[in-house]
């Protein structure tokens, strides 16, 4: 058996040049740039789209509180009323856990609640909930302001 030649100098070898070496992680690192600011954008939508879908659910607690206590009507009476986590309290008693629960799901969000005129528990009326919220942007476009309005006709 004979051994391995060694090979000349100035031989071809195989493998990979450093030039060649780092133009592959340059081309990587852009491609993973590329892939962290879509996961970012992904992200963003899909907390928004929590939020939306976490309001249908709050609206329908609205709904049920309002009709579970008829009252609720006259001590809205007619008018414009903004609750939030740090008013809650003064808000109607059939309404507060419902504030409760909206400021544990959205934490600085507020309600504002309008009642046409006239409104009572007999009568009946038109209910407007307009809840405002500000959703951060995980990918560095600071606060954005959201609303979502839910229109309510009782009696």
């Amino acid at each position: 058996m004979k051994p391995p030649s060694p090979q000349a100098p100035g031989a071809a070898q195989g493998g990979f040049t450093l030039l060649s070496v780092l133009i592959a992680v340059v081309i990587l690192s852009f491609g993973l740039l590329v892939v962290g600011k879509t996961y970012l954008s992904v992200l963003n939508g899909s907390t928004q789209n929590q939020d939306i879908s976490s309001l249908a659910e709050l609206s329908n607690e609205f709904w049920g509180a309002a009709q579970g206590t008829p009252s609720v009507l006259d001590t809205l009476a007619s008018g414009t009323k903004t609750y939030s986590a740090a008013n809650m309290a003064t808000a109607p008693v059939a309404l507060q856990s419902w504030l409760a629960h909206l400021v544990y799901v959205i934490p600085d969000a507020q309600a504002t609640i309008t009642t046409a005129a006239g409104c009572s528990s007999v009568g009946g009326c038109g209910v407007t909930v307009v809840v405002q919220w500000t959703q951060y942007l995980s990918e560095g476009g600071g606060p954005v302001a959201r609303q979502q309005r839910f229109d309510y006709q009782f009696g």
